[in-house]
């Protein structure tokens, strides 16, 4: 994972998951308002930062792109 993959999507899907599992624990109701209350100084947080990310692509991404077609063949088909 890299850039907003890495530090951005995969911290907010992180927040929401902990909050959706706290809940079922203390069998209490999900609060949005409070999730989106952290996900708001979370998002601040993140705009504010000095990370640097790379300006060009690393690995073979067709060969990627390849093997997730290879997997997910069936799938894809079985959708359309």
């Amino acid at each position: 994972m890299a850039g907003l993959t890495k530090t951005y999507y995969r911290g907010r899907w992180k927040m929401f998951i902990d909050e959706v599992e706290l809940s079922l624990k203390n069998n209490t109701s999900f609060n949005d308002s409070t999730f989106t209350n952290k996900l708001t100084v979370f998002e601040d947080h993140w705009t504010k930062g000095h990370e640097h990310y790379a300006s060009k692509p690393s690995g073979d991404c067709m060969l990627l792109s390849r093997m997730l077609l290879k997997k997910y063949a069936k799938e894809i088909e079985e959708s359309k």
